[in-house]
């Protein structure tokens, strides 16, 4: 069973927010993804040059 539904998900019905606050949630969002993926980076030891190749920047 999944965990408690993130706040920032709950405040994102489809159709119910203003374009301004739409963009707001969208940019907590973007980031949360940020933390995560830079928590996951440090937690597997990932080097600039591997997440690099990760993110599609090259290699």
């Amino acid at each position: 069973m999944a965990g408690p539904t993130p706040e920032v998900n709950k405040r994102k019905p489809c159709g119910r927010l203003a374009p301004s606050e739409t963009d707001q949630v969208d940019r907590e969002i973007a980031a949360t993804d940020a933390e995560i993926d830079n928590l996951v980076y440090e937690l597997y030891d990932i080097t600039e040059e591997e997440r690099k190749i990760i993110e599609g920047e090259g290699g």
